[in-house]
């Protein structure tokens, strides 16, 4: 059974709902008192999972992808320039990261992608991913 564009944004949404509101508040109620009423945790980084919708840059690494958004006129209002977003400026992840006052977290494809920069999470997705083998395979250059 196919999803339909509503149903799968839907289920974006739905997942990335579920996925902030256990870091929302941890509260224990045998020593909740006025000290730890107000005591939120802090989400400290973010890993990605997904397609064009959240891909930061991991095709412009991936010699043999013809799905790259690495050139204008991606990127035009993106404080960066043309960053291999599938957007014309921040993403879906860079806002939520935005929100929860995140550095852009890193792609992983990027050979600089190492060390303290992995700290606040790692975006997996690539444009032109998808759960069949065939996926992106449809992807054509015209000249």
């Amino acid at each position: 059974m196919a999803l339909s564009l509503s149903s799968s944004s839907i289920l974006i949404l739905f997942l990335i709902t579920i996925s902030l509101f256990p870091y929302s508040s941890k509260c224990n109620n045998n020593n909740f008192d006025d000290k730890n009423k107000n005591k939120m945790l802090i989400m400290k980084g973010m890993f990605v999972f997904g397609s064009s919708l959240v891909d930061n840059g991991n095709n412009n690494f991936i010699n043999n992808s013809l799905a790259k958004a690495n050139y204008l006129p991606y990127g035009l209002d993106f404080p960066l320039g043309p960053s291999g977003r599938f957007t014309n400026g921040k993403n879906v992840i860079d806002l939520i990261g935005e929100k929860l006052r995140l550095p852009f977290i890193p792609a992983f494809a990027d050979p600089s992608t190492k060390g303290r920069r992995i700290v606040h999470g790692v975006s997996f997705a690539s444009g032109g991913s998808g759960i069949l083998d065939d996926t992106g395979s449809i992807a054509v250059i015209i000249y």
